[in-house]
């Protein structure tokens, strides 16, 4: 797998692959800081991407194409410096992480790569673990809507919510991960992208999107979390990429019928997330704040 090779900065171990980037747990030789740096190259995307494809199809090349397709990989990545970079250092929330220095890679004036250096999480996803009591449950939920908040406050959507990108702390906190797809309010809809499990109907449509966007996202990860399965099916699977949903229509089914010890009011706080019609849902993060402080 391909490494970054940044002067100045010693790489400790591989801590995660993904969106065309593997990830590294690095020290800053002159601080002796840990921090983590996200290397994304043209060798890096068609790395992963032909180690995916082969574990399906041995035969496939889709390696080089990803290789020769790497826009919207260094797209992703560029758009995570740029809306994270751009948040009030001073009030910065706990529940976000941090984007320290942006590297442009080249080879004379061929950019060939980025490299992202940010605070590095030591967690786990909710993907990845989910079997903490209710409390803790709701605590996390809490958490991570105040992360959001905070970015709503900002002119600032994820876009991107599920359970892969909400870690779990060593200290048993939130803090929310991968802003590739991140986008300003004020940004026009774009490319239709996400994991169709945990996208809401809007931006299915490529429709505008706004703060319940991520409501949705947020409610749909918490749904999965508690019953193992999302809230509505899709024909992608849980692997990712966009998917055709189909039974959209009509709420989701109980949370409680899989998970008894869901108090009801957190039950009809998710169902309401995810509603498909923006209009029923909370219409805030503070909205959603509130009734989990009621809990």
């Amino acid at each position: 797998m391909p490494r970054p090779d940044l002067k100045g900065y010693e790489l400790l171990e591989l801590v995660g692959n993904g969106a065309g980037s593997v990830v590294y747990r690095a020290r800053e030789l002159a601080s002796g800081a840990i921090c983590a740096i996200k290397h994304v190259t043209r060798k890096t995307i068609a790395s992963i991407e032909r180690a995916r494809r082969q574990a399906r199809d041995p035969s496939s090349r889709l390696g080089k194409y990803a290789r020769l397709n790497y826009r919207g990989f260094f797209e992703q990545i560029r758009n995570e410096y740029r809306v994270l970079h751009g948040l009030d250092k001073a009030t910065y929330s706990p529940h976000i992480v941090r984007v320290d220095a942006f590297v442009t890679l080249r080879r004379l004036w061929f950019v060939r790569g980025y490299d992202l250096i940010m605070e590095y999480v030591d967690g786990v996803s909710l993907r990845d673990k989910s079997d903490y009591e209710m409390a803790d449950l709701i605590r996390f939920y809490r958490e991570a809507a105040m992360g959001l908040a905070f970015l709503h406050a900002h002119g600032v959507l994820h876009a991107d919510m599920k359970p892969h990108h909400i870690f779990i702390t060593k200290d048993r906190h939130v803090k929310l991960i991968d802003f590739g797809l991140a986008r300003l309010f004020t940004d026009p809809p774009g490319r239709i992208q996400g994991t169709a499990e945990f996208m809401a109907q809007e931006q299915i449509k490529g429709l505008h999107l706004d703060a319940r966007t991520d409501v949705y996202g947020l409610g749909a990860t918490m749904y999965f979390v508690l019953t193992g399965q999302p809230n509505r099916p899709s024909i992608s699977g849980m692997s990712g990429g966009l998917g055709i949903t189909v039974g959209y229509a009509g709420r989701a089914d109980s949370v409680r019928d899989r998970s008894p010890s869901c108090p009801p009011a957190l039950e009809e706080l998710i169902l309401q997330s995810c509603e498909r019609r923006p209009h029923k849902r909370p219409s805030s993060m503070a909205e959603v704040i509130r009734r989990l402080d009621l809990l």
